[in-house]
């Protein structure tokens, strides 16, 4: 699989389920790795998107994703901001 349509399936991939959002996603495939980097709000969401992205391309993920998890003051939609 060439490099454009792992990038495109991880992508897809992160899509899939609408209650995971990546913030400022990259993607990159390097030695034959998918490298995942951006910021998700929930820990779980970090394994989920590793799952997906693992299934969907077949290869294996470095998973670089940051969990910020949002205070009690500002909420989630900080994350937003």
């Amino acid at each position: 699989m060439d490099t454009n349509t792992i990038i495109w399936k991880a992508l897809a991939a992160l899509e899939s389920d609408p209650r995971i959002f990546v913030f400022n996603p990259r993607i990159r495939v390097e030695n034959d790795a998918v490298i995942l980097d951006g910021t998700v709000d929930a820990h779980w969401k970090r394994a989920a998107v590793d799952a997906l992205v693992k299934d969907a391309v077949g290869s294996h993920v470095e998973n670089n994703l940051a969990v910020a998890l949002p205070d009690e003051e500002t909420g989630p939609d900080a994350l937003l901001a």
